[in-house]
């Protein structure tokens, strides 16, 4: 019936339609004017046409990253093998292949567990590891989004697939740059979709990405505001950094700070490896 309405709808605008002298400031075209059935009687109604095509264009497109993001998600377990970027050095990765060969690394693998088993049991804010290069972060906190993605494996929530995801920052603002001439599916807009609604994400070597060999340079607003539009959306984000907060404040805005710290100091989530920490490179 609701189809049969529409059809009406449209035909009555279709028999209604005209020209009129305004034009469009955009696309400098005549208006059209139709006129539509309202429970108050028949209203007039002026638009682009060329606005029109554009909005419904917009709108197919919103449907299909849609589509895609919410097919990702659907596929669970497996979107941590096939949406992770995950280097050759770092591949296997583990905490089974994790080698403490310092107190330190004992402590780091302990704290690694422990935060898999409260995000596991339920529990959220996000962990941060920081430290110098070399110490081995990124093969932790690797380890951690394995061992969480094989747990949910075994065991689903409300039989709902749970979604782990690994992202080298540096990595997934080349991935968006790539895609500005057409160049695959990773845009911005699915980027940030996609990123915020993961269960899990794990993000490799923030910084990395606007202050290389550990100077300390401003990011750009952009980098600032994809960072943002994520990590405002999230409950649950592991992050590891090169970077103290106090130089991640020389990075980046206040305000996207606070969200790389969001819930990490309420249950002890933040590791910081001791200064001179000798490189496992």
């Amino acid at each position: 019936m609701q189809k049969v309405d529409d059809m009406a709808r449209k035909y009555v605008e279709f028999l209604t339609k005209q020209e009129v002298e305004e034009l469009c400031d955009l696309h400098g075209v005549k208006l059209w004017r139709i006129a539509r059935p309202s429970l108050d009687g028949m209203v007039t109604q002026e638009f682009c046409p060329e606005c029109q095509k554009l909005a419904i264009k917009k709108k197919e497109e919103e449907g299909i990253q849609r589509g895609l993001i919410n097919s990702d998600i659907a596929r669970g377990y497996q979107v941590f093998q096939k949406d992770s970027i995950i280097s050759d050095d770092l591949r296997g990765a583990s905490f089974k292949t994790f080698k403490a060969e310092t107190d330190f690394d004992t402590r780091a693998l302990n704290f690694a567990r422990r935060m898999c088993r409260d995000y596991y049991q339920g529990g959220s804010g996000n962990s941060v590891l920081i430290g110098p290069p070399g110490v081995g972060k990124s093969f932790l906190t690797l380890a951690m989004a394995d061992g969480l993605n094989e747990v949910f494996k075994k065991s689903r929530i409300d039989n709902k697939p749970v979604t782990v995801v690994f992202m080298p920052v540096a990595r997934m603002f080349s991935k968006i740059k790539s895609s500005f001439n057409g160049g695959g599916k990773f845009t911005e807009d699915y980027a940030i979709d996609f990123l915020t609604k993961v269960n899990f994400l794990f993000l490799d070597d923030l910084g990395k990405e606007s202050s290389m060999a550990n100077t300390i340079k401003p990011a750009s607003d952009w980098v600032q505001s994809v960072l943002f539009n994520i990590l405002d959306a999230r409950k649950t984000t592991v992050i590891n950094t090169n970077f103290s907060r106090d130089e991640l404040l020389k990075i980046y805005d206040s305000a996207l700070v606070d969200r790389i710290f969001k819930g990490s100091t309420k249950n002890k989530q933040v590791l910081v490896y001791p200064k001179g920490s000798i490189s496992k490179r």
